[in-house]
């Protein structure tokens, strides 16, 4: 409870959450424990209201869409209709003939949109293209690349999971390197280690595999 009324505290005069770039989890964080989001304000704004002064369209990035509908499934708004814009298509156009989304500029993106959709509701077009795809990817001890080209534990706990939603069980080859690959980070006390240290992102992604 004290937590729920922290992030309620951070919720500012216009309705959004003072977070960088953080609003959408704050929110969908909430909406996820079961509070009814879309009631919270600070004066006369809710989050909607903030969320409905934004702009989107088709120049909105792939990582900004999935964070759109992340945050609307989970705060109980359609994805599909918000202010009039269906929002769901507008990633959907950005899907490649191989599955993957264009403009994601990572594999932890195109994951997340993947994630994102199911979350939604959402039957994801393209599923063997997407598949064959993340299992093609090249991993470093189980472990899939970053960006910037070293082996990390997020992208690898999104890309099982995004596996997982494509038909993929434990099983699959692919995520029993990935499973080996996260756990030889896994320090004694069950945390999750990255080069730099513990970090909580990483060890709540491991758990959400």
């Amino acid at each position: 409870e004290k937590t729920v009324q922290y992030i309620k505290g951070l919720q500012t005069g216009d309705g959004s959450f003072e977070a960088y770039d953080g609003h959408y989890y704050l929110a969908a964080s909430l909406g996820q424990a079961g509070f009814d989001v879309r009631s919270f304000k600070t004066g006369n704004a809710t989050y909607v209201d903030y969320l409905k002064t934004l702009t989107i369209d088709e120049g909105t990035s792939t990582g900004e869409l999935t964070k759109w509908i992340f945050t609307l499934s989970a705060i109980g708004e359609d994805a599909t209709n918000f202010n009039g814009k269906n929002i769901v298509q507008l990633l959907l156009d950005k899907q490649d003939e191989n599955g993957t989304f264009s403009g994601s500029g990572s594999d932890f993106t195109g994951a997340t949109a993947v994630i994102a959709l199911h979350n939604a509701g959402i039957e994801i077009p393209k599923q063997a293209e997407l598949r064959s795809y993340f299992e093609g990817l090249t991993y470093q001890n189980g472990l899939y690349m970053a960006p910037w080209g070293s082996a990390d534990i997020d992208t690898t706990a999104r890309i099982v999971r995004a596996l997982k939603i494509l038909g993929c069980s434990n099983q699959n080859p692919v995520i029993q390197h990935a499973l080996m690959g996260i756990k030889s980070t896994q320090n004694t006390d069950g945390a999750i280690a990255s080069e730099w240290g513990v970090s909580y992102d990483s060890t709540a992604e491991a758990v959400m595999m």
